[in-house]
């Protein structure tokens, strides 16, 4: 059997669909009557189209708008209160940690002022270090946004000390003195002992040295500033002593 729409041209559906016509049926050429019963089809065959589009286009806008009702807005951060900061700390991370664990930590009044509901405040967190809950496990540290006074100490002391770091010069002469490798020059200037064989590489090759520790006392040699190794261990410390300090103040204040 053919399909309603299909499009006829046999002699029994002509007469099956077109019987009616009795002016034209018994006419010795039939094509008449083809192009008549395919036009019928054709226009049937359009509005089922126009109608099938319709249902689906409905469909889609339904879609759409129960989409936009049940999709949950992306969690932001309230406004900032005036005399207030945003500022990002590092958390290194505990083999036993969970998110929830270092999101506690950081939980403060003053944090709570623009992340007001705590599950929003993880999902920021994560958010933000691009990861999953369940990669937290492959981290050595995150990154925590914190709420804090922009009167704090440790802050105005941080502050004083890179802009210190800033203006020293990255590179000075240096006259090699008994005791000294160059091992022992880079560990000076490195706030870590990666920076530290990273300088030590930078220098042997600024002083065209085969070997990093071939120096002789009284030579004259390029070294990296040691005060910014320095400024940069101290900088770092204060950062650890901020850290502690409102991660310690939380401990006290229940979620």
């Amino acid at each position: 059997m053919k399909e309603k729409y299909d499009i006829y041209s046999e002699e029994e559906d002509i007469e099956k669909y077109y019987k009616n016509d009795t002016n034209n049926y018994n006419k010795p050429d039939n094509a008449y009557r083809i192009k008549k019963v395919n036009e019928k089809r054709i226009k049937a065959l359009k509005r089922k189209v126009i109608k099938r589009v319709a249902i689906f286009g409905m469909v889609a806008v339904g879609l759409v708008s129960a989409y936009k009702i049940t999709t949950k807005p992306e969690p932001q951060a309230l406004p900032v209160p005036e005399g207030y900061q945003e500022m990002m700390v590092d958390e290194y991370i505990d083999n036993n940690e969970t998110i929830e664990d270092i999101a506690q930590k950081y939980y403060t009044e003053d944090v709570r002022t623009c992340y007001p509901d705590f599950e929003e405040y993880i999902e920021i967190i994560l958010k933000d270090n691009n990861i999953k809950n369940s990669d937290l496990y492959k981290q050595n540290s995150i990154k925590v946004p914190v709420i804090v006074d922009e009167n704090n100490h440790y802050l105005k002391e941080i502050a004083e000390k890179e802009k210190e770091l800033e203006a020293l010069p990255e590179w000075i002469g240096y006259t090699v003195q008994a005791g000294d490798t160059l091992s022992t020059i880079a560990w000076n200037s490195a706030a870590n002992g990666d920076e530290a064989v990273e300088n030590l590489k930078r220098m042997a090759k600024a002083n065209n040295l085969e070997s990093s520790n071939k120096i002789i006392d009284g030579q004259r040699i390029k070294i990296i500033n040691p005060m910014i190794g320095t400024l940069k261990r101290e900088i770092e410390s204060l950062k650890e002593e901020f850290n502690d300090t409102i991660t310690i103040d939380n401990n006290n204040k229940s979620k």
